[in-house]
This record gives structure tokens, sequence and C-alpha cells, in this order.
């Protein structure tokens, strides 16, 4: 079983191929220790916060977001503010480079 620890995006520095492309990529850190690099299929992130309700966070204004523990996440925004809640999805879609994976929430 596969859990998420904590990922962030990070500006890549070669121009995208299409208009299409955020130009970020995603890393994500599992409990293991390793790592999975690459792009977001998803434009949006579902996320709750309880002062704030639910939010629909575009990709490129979300630095990182650590879920630290089950149902509980702390995302930091492009601009350094930050929320505490939890993700609304129950997986994570990525485009690697050796294709297309959905990494589970917990």
């Amino acid at each position: 079983m596969i859990y998420v620890l904590a990922f962030c995006f990070n500006p890549m520095r070669a121009a995208p191929v299409s208009t299409n492309e955020s130009g970020f990529k995603l890393t994500v850190e599992l409990r293991d220790g390793s790592r999975v690099v690459g792009k977001s299929l998803d434009d949006k992130f579902k996320f709750h916060s309880s002062l704030l309700g639910d939010l629909k966070l575009n990709v490129n204004d979300i630095r990182s977001i650590d879920c630290a523990t089950i149902n509980a996440a702390k995302l930091t925004t492009a601009n350094g503010d930050m929320l505490a809640g939890w993700l609304g999805a129950s997986a994570l879609r990525v485009e690697t480079g050796f294709g297309r994976t959905e990494l589970p929430v917990f």
C-alpha cells in the first residue's frame, strides 16, 4: 500500500511543450522515503479548511501540501499563506516518465 506523505510543486526550467501545460512538476514523497516526480493530471485540487470551507485551488497557486497524518493536511500557497485542513481527493493523478499513475492519499 502506498501512502502519500508530502508533495510540492516546483517550476520547471524548460518551456512547456504546449500551452495547456502548467509548467510545474509535482514531487510526491512517500512514507518509505521514495519520490514520484511528474506532472499533475489535475488542473485544480480540492481542499477543505475549517475556516474557509471547501476550496478549489489551481495547481500553480500551491507550493506544497503536507499530509503527515490521516485526514489532516497543511497546504502552503505560492505566496506563502498556510492553511490547515484536508484534501478533497482520495488519490493524486500523476503523469511520470513511466506513465500515468494514481497515488492514494491517506
